[in-house]
């Protein structure tokens, strides 16, 4: 029998902190093969302004579709799959670049763009608010030029009211819960969970950590999000043990253990319920996918 392919997914690293472009530049001097699943170390913000095609992140595809902007994490795993003629603007940034220019990396918390663990559709930006936002962009870019005195703290400026204009926007979207006693029990939960997943697997370690009861939990997290308390943390650490299929060659094992399971079989029942192929299946089909 042969041995499966071993593919590990690249970890990309942003030595200098922070990077603005054009996506014209960035298909121009692109590095990372088209399509191929990676990591960052660093947060990304990718507006199209023109162009189709498929944005992956962590397993849940994403059309790309005119004046969308897509936001991804740190280790969050993603492909970009552009059709020819793609236009738009490319943020990369590190917290660590943030700090030096001032900005407090919880800020990136309270604009509540950035989900990390939890899927968030792409922003659709409305035309009366395109003309702004490009040109945040084009200064931004233009200040990435070392000649200019402080160059990076006015980069670092327009990025930071580049994102504060989209968390407007995504603040006015209807049905989007705000300023309610049961959004900060969902922010404050979804905070620890993604804190503690590791050592975490039931709704009262969480409800206690908020000083409520299982059930208060439960029914104010499945109101504001449409999923329970228990399936937000069924979907983290199926989400989390994905990662680490497609990103290590960790054993079914060490892969429970490292999440937390005391018995190896209790998490390949597990895995195999929410996927419904077993762990090195997965591994596998991810690996045929990506040669």
């Amino acid at each position: 029998m042969l041995a499966s392919p071993q593919i590990r997914i690249p970890k990309i690293d942003l030595p200098s902190g922070f990077v603005a472009k054009t996506l014209q530049q960035e298909e121009t001097g692109k590095k990372n093969p088209e399509g191929t699943p990676h990591r960052h170390n660093f947060f990304t913000v990718l507006w199209i302004t023109r162009g189709s095609g498929i944005h992956q992140i962590d397993f849940t595809d994403f059309p790309i579709e005119n004046q969308y902007v897509h936001f991804v994490s740190p280790q969050q795993v993603h492909w970009f799959r552009s059709d020819p003629g793609v236009e738009g603007y490319l943020f990369l940034f590190t917290e660590d670049f943030l700090q030096a220019c001032g900005i407090n990396p919880r800020f990136l918390q309270a604009l509540g763009l950035f989900t990390g663990c939890t899927q968030a559709e792409p922003l659709f930006i409305p035309a009366d608010k395109r003309a702004a936002l490009k040109e945040l962009c084009v200064k931004a870019i233009a200040e990435t030029d070392p000649s200019h005195d402080f160059y990076l703290e006015a980069a670092a400026s327009y990025l930071r009211l580049f994102l504060i204009e989209c968390s407007r926007i995504k603040g006015l979207i209807p049905n989007e819960i705000e300023n309610r006693n049961e959004n900060r029990i969902l922010k404050s939960f979804l905070d620890n969970l993604d804190n503690h997943f590791h050592q975490k697997h039931k709704v009262a370690e969480y409800a206690s950590l908020q000083n409520i009861t299982p059930n208060y939990l439960n029914e104010v997290v499945k109101e504001a999000s449409g999923a329970s308390a228990k399936e937000h943390i069924q979907n983290r650490l199926s989400l989390e043990a994905m990662r680490y299929a497609t990103h290590s060659d960790m054993t079914t094992k060490e892969t429970a253990f490292a999440l937390g399971f005391d018995d190896p079989a209790h998490f390949s029942k597990f895995f195999k319920k929410m996927k419904g192929i077993d762990f090195t299946g997965f591994r596998e089909q991810i690996r045929r996918q990506h040669l």
